[in-house]
């Protein structure tokens, strides 16, 4: 399918300028253009990508008869593509200084996948004299007429030269001298430059008040973003930046719409509608940026749409629901999958995984915590969770659960660890799980002591039907020198 956009092909008899002067905006007399890899590798044969405009400054006097020819790397061009004829656009040098533009005719004479080679028909010698030298030729193919590619072949090439050359009709060479550029990179390609996480979840869950806030609270925050091509300096303005403007309806492109998906610990926000699915946060409690859509909550993901940004911010204030949820110290993690505007060609997949699973900060505790990651639970199976207290300290003791399902809550307190004794929590936590879970469930188990962390340990293990099995756990407790 062909893409049809308005394109300005400059093509004039004389020498390229220089990348400098080549680059500028593709609606302006020249431009050249970049496509990301990531939009380029989702096109198949006869998908096309297109080029920008091209400015030359003449550099010799041309004539009627005189050949200019434009050779473009890569083997992508389509010659189809090529219009027949070019008409200049005569401006006197007195109204569009240094150069002006003085007119040429050119006609098509010869096409291939590698270059294009042009006859001048025609000169208009009234454009601010009669000489050809030093003018700038710009010439407007019109709305159907584009220069187009082969997408999968300007990956594969990576970067689309052209270069200039000319001849007499006698096949002289013509317009060799001058010390500006005679080539130049016409379409480039380049990798979506994603910068992940901006700034990560970072604060810590207060055991002193309960683990009821966050310090130095009251909320906490993360961000990931990514960019286009235009937010470097050494890239050219990229297909993301002035694609949408020029094509896209807000109504209904989704050009490029981000799916994100925030993992972590999330069973302490409480639920405000037992009957919808989900959890329903309390005001304030999460809040998403920049799309003012509510996002979908579980107990282990916080899910959405960053609508029409290239950047998600997530913010989560657990004083906006009161003070009865107990936190959790929790690690998260961000993965965002960028969609592409689904009629750029026909192409049935239309998004790609810009990161997945990217660690976004994690909420510490200044206490005692740790994670047993596999607790079964069965009629034919039990539980022996221990924890020693080698302090002076005493602390309660908070568990929080995962199941396989995405489900997952507090428990609250099941017990206190005096200081300088041990503790079985084993059977607490059994009782004050759901009943569901009792009679069948495998666990993800998060322990918390209000207590130092260099104080206390934890020994988990469960007996099936007779036979015991140590169960791993990752804890925040300092080696002692005494273990």
């Amino acid at each position: 399918m062909k893409m049809v956009r308005t394109t300005l092909l400059a093509a004039a008899a004389g020498v390229l300028i220089s990348p400098a002067l080549m680059a500028g905006d593709i609606n302006s007399e020249s431009g050249d253009v970049g496509w990301s890899d990531e939009l380029l590798g989702l096109a198949v044969t006869d998908d096309q990508a297109w080029g920008g405009g091209l400015t030359l400054i003449l550099g010799a006097e041309y004539a009627v008869g005189d050949i200019i020819r434009l050779e473009f790397s890569g083997s992508a061009l389509d010659p189809a593509s090529l219009p027949a004829n070019i008409v200049s656009v005569c401006v006197d040098p007195a109204t569009a200084p240094p150069n002006g533009r003085t007119g040429v005719t050119l006609g098509l004479l010869n096409s291939s996948a590698d270059a294009a080679e042009y006859r001048v028909t025609e000169l208009d010698t009234t454009c601010g004299g009669t000489s050809t030298i030093n003018k700038r030729m710009v010439f407007d193919t019109g709305f159907a007429d584009q220069i187009l590619f082969d997408a999968p072949a300007v990956l594969d090439a990576g970067t689309v030269t052209v270069s200039f050359s000319a001849r007499t009709g006698f096949g002289d060479a013509l317009d060799t001298g001058g010390t500006v550029d005679r080539s130049t990179d016409y379409l480039q390609t380049y990798r979506q430059d994603w910068r992940e996480v901006d700034f990560a979840f970072d604060a810590v869950v207060d055991v002193e008040q309960e683990r009821k806030f966050l310090l130095p609270g009251p909320s906490d925050s993360a961000q990931f973003s990514y960019d286009d091509a235009a937010a470097s300096d050494a890239r050219p303005d990229g297909l993301l930046t002035w694609y949408e403007a020029l094509y896209c309806d807000p109504a209904a492109c989704d050009y490029y719409n981000v799916d994100y998906v925030w993992s972590g610990s999330f069973g302490w926000i409480e639920d405000t509608d037992e009957v919808a699915a989900g959890i329903q946060p309390a005001p304030g409690v999460v809040d998403t940026f920049p799309c003012l859509d509510t996002p979908t909550v579980t107990a282990t993901t916080i899910t959405g749409n960053t609508c029409w940004s290239f950047w998600g911010y997530l913010q989560l204030n657990p004083t906006a629901q009161g003070s009865s949820a107990v936190l959790p110290s929790a690690a998260f993690q961000v993965s965002a999958e960028f969609n592409y505007w689904d009629t750029v060609w026909d192409i049935t997949s239309t998004a790609f995984t810009a990161y997945s699973n990217v660690a976004a900060g994690r909420w510490g505790l200044n206490g005692f915590y740790a994670e047993i990651p596999y607790m079964p639970y069965g009629s034919t199976i039990s539980q022996v969770i221990y924890l020693a207290n080698r302090g002076s300290q005493d602390g309660d003791v908070t568990v929080d659960w995962i199941a396989r399902d995405g489900t997952g809550g507090s428990l609250g307190v099941v017990g206190t660890l005096n200081a300088g004794s041990t503790l079985s929590i084993g059977n607490a936590i059994k009782t004050a799980l759901p009943a569901a879970k009792q009679a069948g469930g495998r666990l993800a188990l998060t322990v918390t002591v209000n207590a130092p962390a260099e104080d206390v340990q934890i020994n988990s293990q469960y007996n099936v039907s007779g036979n015991r099995a140590f169960t791993l756990h990752d804890d925040n407790r300092p080696s002692l020198a005494s273990d």
